[in-house]
């Protein structure tokens, strides 16, 4: 049942890069996309990295309306990877220009654990 649903969200993402966003068959097409539930999420995120300026905001917006608690794994998996377009910026071994460091919401994942008060 995943595999269909994956291969009905590549289409549907398909159809959005030939539609304008503003019109409403791509209104239907997004809301089909955004039924198909977590199935939708990797490939929305791979079409991500292609997406043109009129499809980013419509991708963006399906992926905000999918994220919850069981789906936040594809999400932190997504930012923790090198991709230019989802994941954080990382600097390569050669690079001589300075990459602004991670979000400061990273340093709540990163910081150690306070220590534990003594009653």
């Amino acid at each position: 049942m995943k595999l269909l649903k994956g291969f009905q969200a590549d289409r549907l993402i398909s159809q959005i890069g030939t539609l304008d966003r503003s019109s409403p068959d791509a209104k239907k097409v997004a809301e089909k996309l955004s039924q198909l539930g977590p199935a939708a999420i990797p490939p929305l995120l791979e079409a991500l990295e292609l997406a043109d300026r009129n499809q980013t905001p419509i991708y963006v917006d399906l992926l905000a309306k999918l994220l919850d608690a069981r789906t936040l794994p594809y999400f932190t998996d997504a930012l923790s990877s090198t991709s230019s377009r989802v994941g954080w910026p990382r600097p390569s071994a050669d690079s001589s220009v300075p990459v602004c460091g991670e979000p400061s919401v990273m340093r709540f994942f990163t910081a150690p654990s306070p220590p534990a008060s003594e009653t």
